[in-house]
């Protein structure tokens, strides 16, 4: 009877790990666009709260509020975007730090494998190791990464 052989199963902390270096690019896009439609909102916003409200009357005489709640609504989602943009920074600088703690040698592998998406060859290529012992870096090195 032939075996199959059983790979080992990662500790959570480990896949917690990888999971919040592989959102690494994914939050850096996020603030991006964050970014962009705060300075889309900045541009409409500044259109509209340039008017004077107090003279703008409906028919009827009654004051345009319509115009004062989207202006009210777009200063809420200003705010509202300022606070993912810095959610998402607090994330990213909490990843740089961990980050920070490795060796140089386990930093360059973390960040060339989930921050810039290389694969284990080219890095192995780029720092003159053997595929094998790019993994056991990149493996200690997310042990540690879990750990902090």
């Amino acid at each position: 009877m032939e075996y199959q052989r059983r790979k080992p199963s990662r500790n959570e902390q480990s896949l917690k790990a990888e999971n919040e270096l592989n959102g690494y690019r994914a939050r850096v896009a996020q603030i991006m666009r964050l970014k962009d439609r705060r300075r889309e909102i900045e541009t409409n916003y500044t259109a509209i709260r340039c008017i004077d409200y107090s003279k703008l009357r409906v028919q009827g005489g009654a004051p345009f509020n319509a115009m004062v709640e989207t202006a009210v609504q777009w200063a809420d989602l200003e705010k509202k975007i300022d606070d993912l943009i810095h959610q998402n920074e607090q994330e990213l600088l909490m990843i740089e730090y961990k980050l920070g703690k490795l060796t140089e040698r386990e930093q360059t592998v973390l960040f060339k494998y989930y921050i810039e998406a290389r694969t284990l060859l080219q890095i192995a290529a780029a720092m003159n190791y053997s595929i094998d012992g790019i993994k056991k870096i990149k493996h200690h090195a997310l042990l540690k990464y879990a750990e902090l």
